[in-house]
Parts: C-alpha cells; sequence; structure tokens
C-alpha cells in the first residue's frame, strides 16, 4: 500500500488550516480529491461554509468515545442522511453496482466488523454521490472514531485522488497514523 501525502495543519496556524481547506474545496469542486487533516476541529466549520458556498455536498460526522464500540458509527453520520434526504429513484442509482455492499451498513443491519465489502461499499456510495455532486466529507474528533469507519477513512484516503472528495478530518493527535498518509 502506497502512502498518500496529505495537508496537515498544526492548531497553532489557523491561518494555514483555513488555506489548506479552501485548497481542499476548490479541488474536489475541480474533480480532484485531496485529505486535510487539521487542528483545531472549530476549522470544520469554515470548511462546511466554504463547501457550501461552492456548492459541494458536505456530509459531516462528529465521532465521541461514547459511541466508540459502534461499528460504522462514523460512516453511518456521514452517508446515513444524504441517502435519507433522497428519492426512491436516486437512492436506487447511488446504491447501484458495487455500493449496494453499504446499504445493509446504513440500514442497522448487524455489521461484521473487519467486512471489507462494506467498507468497499461505502467507498462505491461516496463515488456515486460525487457522480451527483463533489463531496467535503468533514469528520469531527477523528481519535475517538471506531475501528469500522477509520478503516474506511484510510481506504478512501488511500484511493482520494480518483473522486472528486475532499475529506477534511480533524483530531488532536494521531490523525495522519489513522489514515495511513505522511504529511
Amino acid at each position: 500500500m502506497n502512502d498518500r501525502s496529505a495537508s496537515t495543519c498544526p492548531s497553532s496556524g489557523r491561518s494555514g488550516a483555513v488555506d489548506a481547506v479552501a485548497g481542499a474545496v476548490a479541488a474536489a469542486a475541480g474533480g480532484s480529491g485531496v485529505v486535510v487533516v487539521v487542528e483545531p476541529s472549530a476549522v470544520l466549520d469554515e470548511a462546511q461554509a466554504r463547501a457550501a458556498g461552492a456548492g459541494l455536498e458536505v456530509l459531516r460526522a462528529r465521532a465521541s468515545e461514547a459511541e466508540r464500540g459502534s461499528p460504522f458509527g462514523v460512516a453511518r453520520q456521514l452517508f446515513a442522511p444524504p441517502l435519507a434526504r433522497l428519492g426512491e429513484a436516486r437512492r436506487a442509482t447511488v446504491l447501484r453496482g458495487g455500493a449496494k455492499m453499504a446499504a445493509p451498513l446504513l440500514e442497522d443491519a448487524p455489521a461484521a466488523e473487519r467486512d471489507i465489502s462494506g467498507i468497499h461499499g461505502l467507498y462505491w456510495l461516496a463515488s456515486n454521490l460525487a457522480d451527483l455532486r463533489p463531496l467535503v466529507l468533514l469528520v469531527d474528533d477523528a481519535e475517538w472514531s471506531d475501528d469500522p469507519s477509520l478503516r474506511l477513512l484510510a481506504y478512501l484516503a488511500q484511493r482520494i485522488d480518483e473522486l472528486p472528495v475532499a475529506l477534511v478530518v480533524a483530531t488532536r493527535s494521531g490523525g495522519l497514523e489513522a489514515l495511513g498518509v505522511r504529511g
């Protein structure tokens, strides 16, 4: 597995973090994928505002220590709401192909924690949603993410350049290692 480079912004450099977020939004809007890991999480509000202003779809999740034992908890926070907003026909469209493997994870069916097919399905769901409109995925407090969701974020990070998706992760520590990327 190749290491993927990412933009990292320490908490002392808020303006650098905001610039990195602006670049990520622009990249996704232009059809390129990018991963940005930031401190502090307040930068995510800026990312959300910029992405919405640019017409991108914003999906946001906040990990918590209380939910850490819930497999795919962060993934459900990201992907269940936009699916619920889609009509039946559009939902069927985004859950086509490999993305159909994600459906059981999002419908509260018991999920096998190490099931790569579910992670692969969520990747294709992100891809299919990004076909409708470029995405910005925002994950706050990533250090508290459940392991399957961390594996999903790492899977996305390794393939992000294939998608019009910006993955912006706010973490206090260990964010880059969890995603398998280097700054």
